[in-house]
């Protein structure tokens, strides 16, 4: 029977989590995974799937860990990941600023990817408070960048959502 991504990721999550707490050598930034890197990864898979235990777990340490390296993509992933959690909580409203700021951290990045995924989520929740034209609007934009960039199955999704 094949698993779900939920299962594949708490399997991920656990051996993550386990490596957390593994003793190691002091490693350079750069050299080997950090507890950044960690941190990131389970804020932004758990973004994904809206896993709100393990966001709420480490999209805060996701947060911390960019600010205090000053590190413009992973605090974007975290933003996103912290708006995510926000609206899983249901504080629509007070999802809105940090997606925003992914949003325009993804731009000035020109990661186009990670853009149209937050336009997505910004979308859901604009959607959730009944802001119907700007949950159409970064549909909208979300379906033109995943559209160049050649990713179909996003593109697919964001446009059945428009249809709906």
């Amino acid at each position: 029977m094949p698993r779900s991504a939920e299962s594949e990721f708490a399997l991920i999550r656990d051996h993550l989590e386990d490596a957390l707490e593994a003793p190691t050598d002091p490693a350079r930034w750069g050299s080997a995974a950090t507890d950044a890197d960690l941190y990131v990864s389970l804020a932004d898979a758990a973004a994904e799937i809206a896993d709100l235990p393990t966001l709420e777990r480490y999209a805060p340490l996701a947060l911390a860990a960019a600010r205090r390296l000053d590190h413009r993509l992973y605090a974007a992933v975290a933003e996103r990941a912290d708006g995510i959690r926000l609206r899983a909580l249901g504080h629509f409203a007070d999802s809105l600023e940090p997606l925003s700021r992914a949003f325009v951290a993804f731009d000035r990045l020109g990661t186009r990817w990670q853009t149209g995924q937050t336009l997505m989520a910004r979308a859901a929740t604009y959607a959730a408070l009944g802001q119907d034209p700007l949950a159409r609007g970064d549909r909208l934009q979300a379906l033109d960048l995943f559209t160049a960039l050649g990713a179909r199955p996003a593109a697919e999704a964001a446009a059945r959502l428009l249809r709906e």
